[in-house]
């Protein structure tokens, strides 16, 4: 029973090397190093843009996004104003999200998009933004609240384009890609 339990240790921990050299000479397509390892090397810490929160959106600026989501009971608009590609390759926007009566949540935002992750840097209301005090970045879900986010990602936003970034999301936004 002994020998059964060390031959089985022994497999499992051949297996977890083999993986490490079978994923080795993977390279990172998009430019962006993996974000998500479980080993930190001391220096090696992705470095995030500082972030400035925009001025709050003004109605007559806004863009408004046709979504292809027939059951979301809200009207969706981005901010162009706020729209940012950063050197550290997160997009971030101001969003409002109209309900039917007319309600507004407004918030800004950035999205990764080589992990499709969302976090969000402030809150608006009542004509100004409040900041998050406790920003984390965290995997944008495929259903309820976060619908709209998975179709800026898949539709607007991702993969980065080339050249003229924030001009081409605009005109993707607008409608004009």
């Amino acid at each position: 029973m002994v020998w059964k339990r060390l031959f089985a240790a022994i497999c499992g921990m051949m297996c977890l090397g083999a993986s490490n050299v079978l994923f080795a000479g993977i390279e990172d397509l998009d430019g962006e190093e993996d974000i998500d390892r479980y080993e930190k090397v001391p220096g090696s810490e992705r470095k995030e843009d500082a972030v400035v929160i925009p001025p709050f959106p003004q109605a007559d600026d806004l863009i408004e996004v046709d979504l292809s989501l027939p059951e979301f009971p809200f009207t969706l608009f981005i901010d162009p104003k706020s729209l940012s590609v950063g050197k550290d390759r997160v997009i971030r926007y101001t969003v409002v999200l109209r309900s039917k009566n007319g309600v507004e949540n407004v918030s800004y935002e950035g999205i990764r998009c080589q992990h499709s992750k969302v976090q969000r840097y402030a809150y608006g209301s009542g004509g100004r933004f409040r900041p998050v005090r406790n920003r984390d970045w965290r995997f944008i879900r495929k259903d309820g609240q976060d619908r709209f986010r998975t179709e800026l990602v898949d539709h607007y936003f991702c993969p980065l384009p080339l050249g003229d970034t924030e001009r081409q999301i605009l005109d993707k936004l607008k409608g004009r890609d």
